[in-house]
């Protein structure tokens, strides 16, 4: 930077400034309201994810990292990871609202 010090990247979830970076996982999903349904992505806490790592190794075979990579989850993709089960369809509406509580009683305990 011209007449300035260099910023560093703070790493992820530190305090950098007056605000705090948090990492974040991509849900893909579908909004039906629109004339035409489209794929909608939303984000999940990359840490919430991480406690199940193990979980979506066994049962997908690959890492949070491999799976953010390709686009991310689908909201029942992701219950199915926290829930520590295998994967098996579920409503649409129902996984995107069983998602967003789990997210909120996370985020309330941190």
């Amino acid at each position: 930077m011209a007449g300035g010090a260099a910023v560093k990247a703070a790493p992820v979830g530190r305090r950098e400034g007056y605000r705090v970076t948090r990492r974040n996982f991509t849900i893909m999903d579908t909004d039906r309201t629109l004339r035409y349904p489209r794929t909608v992505r939303w984000h999940v806490p990359w840490a919430m994810l991480a406690e199940h790592e193990p979980q979506a190794l066994s049962k997908h075979g690959q890492t949070l990292e491999r799976l953010a990579s390709r686009g991310g989850l689908g909201p029942d993709e992701a219950m199915a990871i926290l829930d520590g089960r295998r994967w098996q369809r579920m409503d649409e509406d129902e996984a995107r609202e069983k998602l967003k509580a789990r997210v909120a009683e996370w985020e309330a305990k941190a």
